[in-house]
């Protein structure tokens, strides 16, 4: 079996969807990298130290720009009859080349896959998470976008020998469409979405007030990065880039606060990954304060200052540790309740409760 990578590169490094994915392409053989995207040389030129890089392809550049899908879905057809899997992050680039290389290739495409099972057999969820499908080819070469979430990011073995370069020739210039303006992705100051230890989520308990201030101000305290749900989007609060669930990012950063989230299913499949969640939100049945790890019911426009001084507090004191340690200052400054207690509360008072206790609370209603 023999591998190629589609690694999609930023600022002359691979991403981290690309590094995770290498973690999925080592699991079924040899490895030949194709870099792309920004600065995808030096990139390159970088990841001949990773482990199970057998190879690193650069093609021969032609302009100082990225190359569209539909020449690098051409490139990668090119390749194709030597490889039995052509692997690509499971992002908008890594879904789009992948889909147009496999139509040319008169062959399939598995999207989103989080296990693999054998060379030919993969696992991807279905329904918003609530299902797993296993799904088993029949012909070769496949073609796969691999969910960056489920695999573990490679990082350079300085022991490991050095990968060969080998050059390709020019790609050829389809000429179909043009790029018109580079927007980033990734917000300025702040960590991109999908590689951010910390991100701050606000949802449409926020759209009233007309901002996301209150988010944005507890993301720069925690020095991480904000995600939305799919309404402050629509209600024109944020752009699209920043939605997080199930028809926007998925992301597995080690902390995830959802202030003002309700919780629909569509938001927890793409925040499933996440090592720990945090939870503010005024109604007591949020379905997000059962799935969260800690859970706060409170008034947000009081609790989110409240919780910034108190992270500033303990900056100042040399006391910030690892994000654990939230729980401790929680029941250091609120009451604990069961769920029972919470929804006898009123929204303007504060409580705090470990969402294990939370099991029972059915869905309710949801924005």
């Amino acid at each position: 079996m023999k591998v190629l990578l589609l690694a999609p590169c930023r600022g002359g490094a691979l991403t981290p969807a690309s590094r995770r994915t290498l973690g999925a392409a080592r699991k079924l053989g040899p490895v030949s990298l194709l870099p792309v995207g920004e600065g995808w040389q030096q990139a390159g030129a970088a990841a001949r130290h990773l482990a199970g890089i057998a190879a690193v392809l650069l093609p021969e550049p032609t302009t100082g720009e990225a190359l569209p899908p539909e020449e690098l879905a051409a490139l990668v057809t090119t390749l194709a009859h030597s490889f039995s899997h052509i692997l690509a992050p499971d992002t908008t680039l890594g879904q789009e080349v992948m889909a147009r290389a496999a139509a040319i290739c008169d062959r399939g495409a598995i999207s989103g896959v989080t296990a693999i099972l054998a060379a030919d057999t993969f696992q991807r969820p279905a329904h918003a998470g609530r299902a797993w499908v296993t799904l088993r080819a029949r012909e070769w070469p496949l073609f796969l976008t691999v969910r960056q979430t489920a695999f573990p990011e490679e990082t350079p073995d300085p022991s490991g020998e050095e990968a060969p370069i080998i050059a390709l020739g020019p790609v050829p210039r389809l000429g179909l469409s043009r790029r018109l303006e580079l927007t980033p992705r990734h917000q300025e100051g702040r960590p991109p979405l999908e590689a951010a230890s910390v991100v701050v989520g606000g949802g449409g308990g926020f759209i009233a007030g007309g901002n996301l201030e209150p988010v944005e101000a507890l993301a720069n305290c925690l020095g991480g990065t904000v995600a939305v749900t799919r309404a402050v989007v629509e209600a024109g609060l944020a752009p699209g880039d920043w939605q997080v669930g199930q028809t926007g990012r998925v992301i597995a950063p080690r902390l995830y606060v959802a202030l003002g989230i309700s919780g629909s299913f569509q938001h927890l499949a793409g925040i499933k990954e996440a090592g720990r969640i945090a939870a503010i939100n005024h109604d007591p049945g949020a379905p997000i304060l059962s799935a969260a790890d800690w859970g706060l019911v409170a008034d947000m426009y009081r609790a989110i200052p409240e919780l910034i001084a108190l992270l500033q507090v303990a900056a100042d004191q040399g006391e910030v540790r690892e994000a654990n340690s939230c729980q401790e200052r929680a029941n250091a400054s609120s009451e604990v309740a069961s769920p029972s207690a919470c929804r006898e509360k009123a929204a303007s008072t504060t409580s705090v409760r470990d969402a294990s206790s939370a099991a029972d609370d059915s869905p309710r209603a949801i924005t």
